[in-house]
């Protein structure tokens, strides 16, 4: 048992699979906890999956949050990431490796090293998420931070700009985790653009906004 998992582990970042697996696991799950048409919050590799599913199940998705997610990569993102995460794991901060190991136990070295070297959802080459945007139907929020040291605020208005109904919200002074550095401004933010969505004058492709 413990081999299979390492196998499965080794394969994580670097399957071409692991995108639509992503999605396949997210449609199981909707459908195990009985969840019809939803909302849906991703924070980076998370706003990938998100608009994936958006894109693949439009009826089932009210609408869409995306935070410091990538809209495209100018280098393989196996050239990218490590010039973004210097450290291997034995290097990094106490308290970053002790969120690692509570979040993936005895696994926690292997798998940080390994989304170093690769891209995660954001696989290993080019990647390019602006056409799958185009198919996202339902209205978008796109919450993007001014000093994130992974993605350029650019990456924000890329993304914004490829949505049919998008709207975009830059956190100002804020690093790459907007939920965590300006919690305040990140769920206002959300909950505004839900209660939009109840009684929507009508879909605007333009609205930008920053949180000052």
């Amino acid at each position: 048992m413990e081999n299979r998992k390492r196998g499965r582990l080794s394969g994580v970042y670097v399957s071409d699979e692991f995108r639509p697996e992503s999605v396949k696991e997210l449609k199981e799950l909707k459908i195990q906890l009985g969840i019809g048409s939803c909302h849906f919050v991703g924070q980076c590799e998370g706003g990938v999956v998100a608009v994936d599913y958006s894109a693949a199940y439009p009826g089932e998705v009210k609408s869409l949050v995306t935070s410091s997610t990538q809209c495209f990569s100018m280098v393989p993102m196996t050239e990218l990431n490590p010039t973004k995460f210097t450290k291997t794991f034995e290097e990094l901060d106490p308290e970053l490796q002790e969120k690692f190991l509570d979040w993936h136990g005895g696994y926690a070295e292997d798998s940080f090293n390994r989304f170093r070297l690769y891209g995660g959802e954001y696989g290993r080459d080019y990647f390019d998420l602006r056409n799958q945007l185009r198919s996202v139907s339902c209205p978008a929020l796109v919450i993007y931070p001014d000093r994130s040291a992974v993605f350029d605020v650019e990456q924000g208005v890329e993304f914004y700009r490829h949505l049919v109904f998008g709207e975009l919200m830059v956190l100002p002074d804020c690093g790459h985790n907007t939920y965590e550095e300006r919690p305040e401004e990140y769920l206002k933010a959300i909950l505004d653009f839900f209660k939009r969505q109840k009684s929507p004058p009508r879909r605007r492709r333009t609205r930008i906004s920053c949180a000052a």
